[in-house]
């Protein structure tokens, strides 16, 4: 069987990461792990899919000591039920917006980790600027 075809405009690294997210207008937080990153999105691996798009995320990076709060939209998102859970990705797919530059070089950071491992993977580190 063929493997599917990588849809994603920007190629991810697998990251687990702590990080707690909330929708926009929400007061409280909710804690995730991420599955994967790039410079334009991630991966949420959680039990709960926010009821709305827009979505608040901070990353919070223990190994380099840092947090970066990040806004965007929720793509998708699957829920899974508890059993299948260890077989079957829970979670939901945010797209980036108004991404800061912190993010963008702790992205770089990341592949240049992946590089030295030998798992290169080119990520785009376009930034463009909201009109």
């Amino acid at each position: 069987m063929a493997a599917p075809d990588e849809k994603r405009l920007h190629p991810r690294l697998t990251k687990r990461v702590r990080i707690r997210y909330r929708s926009v207008g929400d007061s409280s937080w909710r804690s995730a792990f991420s599955q994967d990153v790039s410079t334009f999105g991630l991966y949420v691996h959680a039990n709960s899919i926010p009821s709305v798009a827009g979505i608040e995320v901070e990353v919070i990076d223990a190994d380099v000591n840092e947090q970066i709060l990040l806004r965007g939209r929720v793509l998708r998102g699957k829920k899974v039920p508890p059993r299948l859970r260890r077989m079957i990705k829970s979670g939901f797919a945010v797209e980036l917006r108004d991404v800061p530059h912190d993010w963008h070089r702790y992205c770089l950071d990341l592949e240049e980790k992946a590089r030295e491992r030998g798992r290169f993977l080119h990520l785009s580190t376009e930034v463009t600027e909201v009109a």
